[in-house]
């Protein structure tokens, strides 16, 4: 059943769905959400891997597959055709299920590149981002591009070397080659000198902190183009790694951290990146 509210809602995501595309068409681009099928013309994919299903940070959905669906959406996931479509309904009532019971179903992905494109469930992706959801229940597969010395592919590559088939490192995001083995590098020494995770592989203890970090730094600096995994390694290299940290603890870093994640970035000087400092969180402690 479709809620009363739900039509309201849907008008509200509709319309901050056209301010996106009003924004980001003056920049070049026509706001739309972007598309696997357009992305993947002159590239050779090599293989997939399935890598069963979990929870996909929303941040890091990015598109839908086809081009056809990709009009329906501004870039943000926001759903742009009328209040009076079927396509509407369809949305309201996804809403209304997921306020009433939650969204269970898994929607199904392709990962391309440390991205995730919706084959099925776009709709739901949609209604996640309105609500303000942080990580929705999918089923991933990887597309595995060919090797090459090109720069990005590189970077990816140090991921796949690593683990090809596992999840867990999926969502760490880097663009400079050496990142993702250094703090593999780092992490490794510190479960040898750390008792409780000294016999422990990796994948069982740095995906969880990570994590963590991730939907705090998302939440506090979301604004700096800085990709999270280089954050992640930027804040290790001053307080290590944040293991058994209390919520707030971990806050309060990467709060005080905040000038240097834009130095990193490269956003601005030092006595600019002191206008991006925090004033003390409560909501997120």
């Amino acid at each position: 059943m479709i809620k009363p509210d739900a039509f309201n809602e849907y008008v509200s995501a509709k319309r901050a769905g056209k301010r996106y595309l009003k924004i980001h068409s003056r920049d070049g681009f026509n706001g739309h959400l972007p598309n696997l099928e357009t992305l993947l013309i002159n590239k050779k994919i090599v293989g997939e891997a399935t890598l069963g299903s979990y929870d996909i940070p929303l941040n890091k959905i990015v598109g839908t597959c086809t081009c056809g669906r990709g009009n329906d959406y501004s870039g943000s996931f926001m759903p742009l055709l009328t209040a009076k479509s079927e396509f509407a309904q369809k949305w309201e009532y996804v809403y209304s299920h997921q306020v009433s019971d939650g969204i269970s179903e898994p929607i199904k992905t392709y990962e391309y590149m440390g991205e995730f494109f919706v084959s099925e469930g776009n709709k739901r992706v949609s209604v996640m981002n309105h609500v303000d959801a942080i990580t929705i229940y999918g089923d991933v597969t990887r597309l595995i591009p060919l090797r090459t010395d090109d720069y990005e592919t590189s970077v990816y590559y140090e991921k796949l070397d690593y683990d090809l088939k596992g999840f867990w490192y999926t969502s760490m995001n880097f663009t400079k080659r050496g990142a993702f083995e250094g703090l593999v590098a780092h992490a490794t020494k510190f479960a040898d000198k750390t008792e409780a995770i000294k016999q422990k592989e990796l994948k069982y203890w740095l995906p969880q902190i990570f994590r963590e970090f991730d939907y705090k730094f998302n939440a506090l600096f979301k604004n700096v183009p800085l990709k999270n995994g280089e954050a992640f390694l930027e804040f290790v290299h001053l307080y290590g790694f944040p293991y058994k940290l209390s919520d707030c603890e971990l806050t309060e870093r990467i709060k005080a951290y905040g000038l240097q994640f834009n130095l990193a970035a490269g956003t601005c000087s030092p006595r600019e990146a002191k206008a991006y400092q925090l004033s003390p969180c409560t909501e997120l402690c």
